[in-house]
C-alpha cells in the first residue's frame, strides 16, 4: 500500500465515523457563530482602560 492508500482509508473511516455520530445523536451540535463574546468585549475594555489611563 502507498501513503495514498493508507491516507484514503483513514479518511473513509473518520467519514464513517462522523456520520455514525450524527445518525446517533452523539457529539456536540455545532456552534453558531455570533460574533464577539463577553469575554471578548471585556478584554477590548480593559485594554482601552489601560491605554487611556497611562
Amino acid at each position: 500500500m502507498s501513503k495514498h492508500d493508507d491516507f484514503l482509508d483513514d479518511y473513509i473511516e473518520y467519514r464513517i465515523f462522523e456520520e455514525s455520530m450524527k445518525r446517533s445523536g452523539g457529539g456536540k451540535s455545532p456552534r453558531k457563530n455570533t460574533g464577539c463574546g463577553c469575554g471578548t468585549w471585556a478584554v477590548l475594555i480593559c485594554i482601552v482602560i489601560i491605554v487611556l489611563f497611562l
